[in-house]
């Protein structure tokens, strides 16, 4: 069963869903996530993320492979609180988070890395105004069979990460077991794939090929309000992904329109045009 994979695109007019109009665009917030492997959080790399997290705007960042412990997290990012998921042992792993300091948070150690799976993962709750984000990060090394029953769908949830999940359906050849697992999670849950074909591959291999092990999930409410941006790679080889989730302002929905709303599943054909927001 394929996943379902947010594409922004056209379909033929019988699966327009009933009961939606099109109108003038309300007023709306707009929240920024920047997510990142860093491969280990080094001085240098840490420079070029305080660039890119001010020149994003960013509300949240997520780092993945940030390879601190407690006692190394001994720097700050001005106008950011910080949390830490410490590093295993001597394995590349940790997660490290960022969060605005005039936005109430919490921060929750999900799963850490243990000998029977070595999924990390980390939930972060957020709030803007009057939005309530369920941010969950993870970690996922290679061929590690992840267990993702930890992670709960609700209204408002973001899942970014490292899965190092192989699909065809975002980009690889071939599909393992990570992959398949990854797939049936999204299919049995109220989960959307944020990801068009044509999105510049996230990792660069020694061996030149790219792929995308870096990903994006939004929970169904807010998946056409959510946009996805492949960045730059500050030295890693993997490059930041910049995800905007925009929604409107309260004291507009009573007026504010709503927009049509796509079945993807009975669509015969899709082709990329501008994602509409809410």
């Amino acid at each position: 069963m394929r996943p379902n994979v947010k594409y922004s695109g056209l379909v033929p007019h019988s699966d327009i869903r009933g009961g939606t109009t099109l109108g003038k665009t309300s007023p709306s917030l707009s929240f920024s996530i920047l997510q990142w492997n860093a491969g280990g959080l080094t001085t240098a790399k840490r420079t070029e993320l305080e660039q890119l997290v001010k020149t994003h705007n960013a509300d949240v960042f997520c780092i993945m492979e940030a390879n601190l412990t407690l006692e190394g997290l001994n720097f700050a990012f001005t106008g950011y609180a910080l949390h830490l998921l410490p590093k295993a042992r001597q394995i590349a792993s940790g997660i490290l988070v960022g969060v605005r300091e005039n936005l109430p948070c919490t921060f929750k150690i999900v799963k850490e890395m243990n000998d029977s799976d070595k999924i990390e993962i980390v939930k972060i709750d957020v709030w803007n105004k009057d939005e309530h984000l369920k941010i969950y990060c993870c970690y996922n090394p290679p061929t590690n069979s992840p267990d993702l029953s930890v992670i709960i769908i609700q209204s408002k949830t973001v899942i970014i990460g490292d899965f190092n999940a192989h699909s065809t359906n975002w980009g690889y050849q071939s599909q393992n077991e990570p992959g398949a697992k990854l797939e049936d999670f999204i299919n049995t849950n109220t989960l959307e794939l944020i990801y068009k074909p044509n999105d510049t591959p996230t990792f660069l291999h020694h061996s030149g090929s790219q792929t995308n092990p870096d990903l994006l999930m939004v929970s169904s409410d807010i998946t056409e309000n959510t946009t996805r941006e492949v960045l730059e790679d500050p030295g890693s080889g993997h490059r930041v992904i910049k995800a905007t989730i925009t929604s409107k302002c309260k004291n507009d929905q009573s007026s504010a329109p709503r927009k049509p709303a796509w079945n993807f599943k009975k669509a015969n054909f899709l082709k990329n045009c501008q994602i509409m927001l809410l």
